[in-house]
């Protein structure tokens, strides 16, 4: 009976510590996201940019967001890194459609999908290059 009570104290306490970094990270991918979204923003309000480069910039700055938010959960756990980078870059995915959903009322299509697949791949990229990183000696 002790063992059981023993192993869910531990399953606990390894959820705890893996969340936090979880969303440290998230929060950090979001921020970054945001703030390479405010300057894109900026940057195509002073220049003649055709319309047709916003998904594509917007795609490359939540990519961006998601890239490091998986490069920063990796640095906070050292390890799994590119099953953090994937969680992280699926939260943020999941931050931006309920934004989408709040904002923009605008539908689901393929230009979604691709969004998803980018976050996925950069932040598991972003876990990945974390993780394996050179560590430094003490």
């Amino acid at each position: 009976m002790r063992d059981t009570h023993k192993n869910t104290n531990k399953e606990a306490s390894s959820l705890g510590k893996q969340a936090k970094p979880l969303l440290v990270a998230t929060a950090f991918g979001l921020v970054l996201s945001l703030i390479f979204l405010l300057v894109a923003a900026a940057v195509l309000s002073s220049k003649d940019i055709p319309v047709g480069f916003l998904t594509p910039i917007s795609v490359i700055c939540v990519s961006l967001g998601a890239f490091l938010g998986g490069f920063i959960c990796a640095k906070l756990t050292k390890e799994k890194g590119l099953v953090n980078g994937i969680i992280i870059a699926v939260l943020l995915y999941i931050i931006l459609v309920l934004c989408n959903l709040i904002f923009s009322f605008s539908g689901f299509g393929a230009t979604a999908l691709i969004k998803l697949f980018t976050m996925l791949v950069c932040g598991a990229l972003g876990g990945f290059l974390g993780v394996s990183g050179k560590r430094r000696r003490r």
